[in-house]
């Protein structure tokens, strides 16, 4: 048996030409490709190019190699329904099932949310930083000078986070509410959308979604409220909503 990487040589340039790995993998076989193997694709694309060549490979050493997102987009969570910061940590839950890196900066948010203890469970795979009070937030106009400075914090973590090349994915929680109450403004998020890695997935959650990042992104999806049992009396509920 090789080791992976004698069998798999990595490329200096991951910009193969091929619009998929599935295709550079069928051209290795036939010839077509400069290098015999791609490592930028992680353990399945690993697999299958080893199959085609047989070239046998510890699972062990496949299963363990990084994966890689490839081209990454701009989404934002916005809307007044429940689900926001739901679905982003789903979102980075996921990711990790495929080996991929998520940051997650939390503003207006210092409590002790559930997800917290969880992505202790998961790492390295998941990190998430607070920059807000442990209080519920009474932002005024204008705003306090120390959310001001808390939310800039965080923006210039999450931007550090997203050019670090740790991460895959980072998401700047609750942002879009941040900037109703103008502790971060729109040119602000819009530098950090222009400053993306390519291979850098970025996600803004938080309600008033202004039209200018809506522009910019790539997928918005809209929460709507149709029924809460808020409504009913029914308060906030550990490992719910919080």
């Amino acid at each position: 048996m090789k080791n992976i990487y004698e069998a798999l040589p990595k490329l200096d340039d991951k910009k193969c030409g091929f619009e998929t790995c599935w295709e550079f993998a069928e051209a290795v076989v036939e010839g077509r490709a400069p290098c015999y193997g791609c490592v930028t694709g992680g353990p399945e694309i690993a697999a299958r190019v080893c199959e085609l060549m047989g070239v046998s490979v510890p699972e062990e050493q496949i299963q363990g190699m990084p994966h890689s997102l490839g081209k990454g987009y701009v989404q934002v969570y916005t809307g007044n329904g429940k689900g926001k910061t739901t679905a982003a940590l789903g979102l980075a839950f996921r990711a990790a099932g495929r080996g991929l890196k998520t940051y997650i900066g939390q503003f207006m948010k210092g409590q002790r949310y559930g997800e917290l203890k969880a992505v202790k469970m998961v790492y390295p795979y998941i990190t998430i930083e607070q920059y807000g009070k442990d209080t519920f937030v009474h932002v005024q106009n204008p705003p306090h000078e120390d959310d001001v400075l808390m939310a800039r914090a965080g923006l210039a973590k999450g931007k550090e986070a997203m050019l670090s090349g740790n991460y895959d994915i980072v998401i700047f929680d609750e942002i879009t509410t941040a900037h109703f109450f103008h502790l971060i403004s729109i040119q602000e998020m819009l530098n950090v959308i222009e400053s993306k890695p390519d291979g850098v997935e970025l996600v803004f959650t938080g309600r008033y979604a202004p039209p200018e990042l809506v522009e910019a992104a790539s997928l918005v999806t809209e929460m709507t409220e149709v029924k809460h049992y808020y409504q009913m009396g029914v308060l906030a509920r550990d490992g719910i909503e919080r």
